[in-house]
């Protein structure tokens, strides 16, 4: 059974260095917390070796509430070590919580997918060994999935959309990078079956520099084709911008330099 919270210092927090709880913020009025209280409450008792389930009353625990910036429920939030791991709002259907859950609690290769984030700028190579090793224990790995995807879109787009294919990304983070790779491994192909138009030349170009990883003369074509026509393939350059400062990451120079370039040229 769930455990209704009346000490979340000792129930949650406390107890997530022993074994990672998820908080079910929820009301009685709240429908959509109805229909998501009997899912939660399924899957913990069916996973109960890997997590605790916790039931949170947001009309009796408003203090905790707002402490943890809930302003829509239900809301569901997964701690590990005493911190928020994960979380999700509205009331999603069993499958998707699943997949949810199987991208959000600790594993054993937790610690080696961040290793692979981390290394995907600086030492890609050694990031898609760590992924493949991760995956060939943990195929349904969604976050080492889509990390690998991200790895191989510039050298092997085919098989970096094999990789996301079919995946139920509920994560917002994950989606997002996801998206990227999908971008910008049809980019070829979309910038030429782009229409006749003012900017398509460049585009076309931009797109081979980007599959050759000359990124930055790439960032100053697609720059071109958004000054020029913006509007070419449903702003495919502009969209193409956002994927790749997403694939580089917020700290990469290219990323802080055309991210300024981009936003002077469409406003």
């Amino acid at each position: 059974m769930p455990t209704e919270v009346s000490d979340f210092e000792t129930q949650v927090i406390a107890q997530s260095f022993e074994k990672p709880v998820l908080v079910d913020f929820w009301a009685p009025w709240c429908g959509p917390c109805r229909m998501l209280g009997p899912i939660l409450e399924n899957l913990a008792e069916e996973e109960s070796d890997k997590w605790e389930l916790a039931k949170l009353n947001t009309d009796e625990n408003q203090e905790i509430a707002q402490r943890f910036g809930i302003m829509s429920i239900p809301a569901v939030k997964l701690f590990s070590d005493g911190e928020v791991v994960d979380e999700f709002i509205g009331a999603l259907p069993e499958a998707s919580v699943r997949t949810w859950l199987s991208a959000a609690l600790p594993s054993e290769q937790t610690s080696v997918v961040e290793e692979a984030r981390q290394a995907l700028s600086t030492d890609p190579e050694r990031a898609t060994q760590l992924l493949a090793s991760v995956i060939e224990n943990e195929p349904d790995n969604i976050a080492a999935r889509t990390l690998l995807a991200q790895a191989l879109v510039f050298d092997d787009p085919e098989r970096a959309l094999a990789e996301i294919d079919g995946l139920d990304l509920t994560d917002a983070a994950l989606f997002q990078r996801a998206e990227a790779v999908r971008l910008v491994a049809l980019l070829p192909a979309a910038s030429a079956a782009a229409a006749e138009e003012p900017g398509k030349e460049a585009y076309v170009e931009a797109a081979a520099l980007i599959v050759a990883k000359e990124f930055e003369n790439g960032f100053e074509k697609l720059i071109a084709v958004v000054r020029l026509n913006r509007d070419l393939d449903n702003q495919g350059a502009r969209r193409t911008c956002l994927a790749l400062f997403t694939l580089l990451g917020d700290d990469h120079d290219l990323t802080r330099k055309y991210r300024r370039t981009l936003e002077r040229a469409l406003f």
